[in-house]
């Protein structure tokens, strides 16, 4: 069963969060109950035999959704829970105007993903840099 993410379910998807991470360890409980708040933010978990088996947090920017968080107990995945929490978004999100979900995924979860429909998009392009150098001001391109 899918439903929203409630308070008293917080530190149980933030141990979830943090198992599927594989041991980066740092406090989510406040980015969980902002989630919660902002009304921009969709939050859910699944629910199975009254264990919370897995959480999805989703954002909306303009026409596109987006997928910030999904983390599904190892115990349960491959089970369809990641599957039903994805299903749920993309409803929220397309209720809400979005024309694209998209995700920023690690190569261990890209072939979910994949699974469900998800490809590059030859309009967004992910781009990093690190930022313990600072930005070289002759390096930017100011436009006019």
């Amino acid at each position: 069963m899918i439903r929203p993410m409630t308070e008293h379910d917080v530190l149980p998807a933030q141990e979830i969060i943090l198992a599927a991470q594989k041991g980066v360890m740092y406090d989510l409980e406040p980015y969980l109950r902002k989630c919660l708040a902002e009304k921009s933010e969709f939050t859910a978990v699944a629910e199975v035999d009254g264990q919370i088996a897995g959480v999805v947090i989703g954002s909306l920017l303009g026409v596109l959704g987006m997928v910030d968080v999904l983390a599904v107990k190892a115990e349960y995945q491959g089970h369809g829970v990641g599957l039903a929490l994805v299903e749920a978004l993309i409803e929220r999100v397309r209720a809400h105007g979005a024309r694209k979900l998209v995700v920023l995924s690690w190569d261990h979860s890209a072939p979910f993903y994949e699974k469900l429909g998800f490809r590059a998009d030859p309009g967004i392009r992910f781009m990093a840099r690190s930022v313990e150098a600072p930005v070289q001001a002759e390096a930017v391109e100011r436009q006019t």
